[in-house]
Order: C-alpha cells, then structure tokens, then sequence
C-alpha cells in the first residue's frame, strides 16, 4: 500500500498537529500543485500555525461554521449552500424592478410570490415531482452523501480529497 497511511500512519498518541504536518509535507512532495488549496484551506478555516508556539491564530470561519460533515451523513438534503435564499432574493427583486419600491408594489410582490409558492405546495402535495433543477441537486445531495458515508472505508486519505474535489468540479492532474 502506497500513500500517506502507509508512509506516516496515524499512531496512538500522535497530536493532530504532527499529523497535519506529517499530511502537509505529504502533499508537498507528492502534489505540490495542492499546495495553494492547502495553504489557503488552513489559513481560512483551521488558522495558521505561529512559529514559537503551537498555538494556532484563530481561523476567519470556525470549524462549527464550515463543517457539515456530519450533518451531511445525518440529512442527505441538508442545504450546504445559501443559493436557494439567493435564488429566492435574485426573483423577488426582479418582481419589485427597482431598489426602493412603493408599499404597494412591495405587497404585489409578496402577493406574487405567494401564489408561486402555493403553485408548489400544491403539486408536490398531489405527488408531482419537483422541477428538473431540484432533481439534479438531489442526486448532486445523493452523491456528495455517497462520498462522506464512505470516508472511514476509504484506504488513502488523499484519495478522499481528491474524490471531494471532483465532486466539486476540480480535476486535478496525478502526474
């Protein structure tokens, strides 16, 4: 077995830290084309390490904030993405067609809504299915559900990472 369980495996007692840099020094021998993602993902969401101390500066998201790992194991269809309330916010505004509308086109425009909302809950309520946009997320959730339930079977950590990043669009080249 080649990787970085096989070349620096998780031992008893290890701090997390020496693990994230036995990982660190991994992906910068053996990707370095990664390391721009990793040095950005650490400073952003873990926070960086300080020189003199193991303390870590704290990260611009807390791990609580970001991590939905869990709760993607718990409920596939949990929203990991605020597009439903932009998608929502970008058609609301097209209704009212100008930045301060008057209280009456305001109240038409929640009127509108209204009845677009009603429209869906009346279908799916007969058993109609949802449009073809919402499928596609759904078997998006149904994927990136697959993935996560699979991460403690996975042999090479790395590739977990590199199954997250296609998921997600990037293809990354393993020369």
């Amino acid at each position: 077995s080649s990787g970085i369980n096989a070349e620096w495996p998780l031992r008893p007692g290890t701090s997390t830290r020496v693990h994230l840099l036995q990982i660190t020094y991994y992906i910068q021998a053996n990707y370095p084309q990664l390391m721009v993602v990793v040095n950005y993902f650490e400073k952003t969401y873990l926070g960086s390490v300080t020189v003199d101390s193991e303390e870590r500066v704290p990260p611009k998201f807390p791990l609580t904030f970001w991590n939905h790992y869990s709760k993607t194991l718990e409920d596939p269809e949990f929203p990991r993405t605020s597009n439903m309330v932009e998608g929502f916010h970008r058609g609301f505004k097209s209704k009212v067609n100008r930045p301060k509308p008057t209280v009456q086109e305001y109240f038409r425009a929640i009127r509108e809504q209204q009845v677009i909302t009603d429209y869906h809950i009346d279908r799916l309520g007969v058993g109609k299915t949802p449009s073809k946009k919402r499928i596609r997320r759904k078997t998006s959730n149904d994927q990136l559900f697959q993935i996560c339930s699979k991460y403690s079977d996975c042999s090479s950590k790395v590739d977990y990472l590199f199954e997250i990043a296609k998921y997600f669009g990037h293809e990354i080249d393993i020369e």
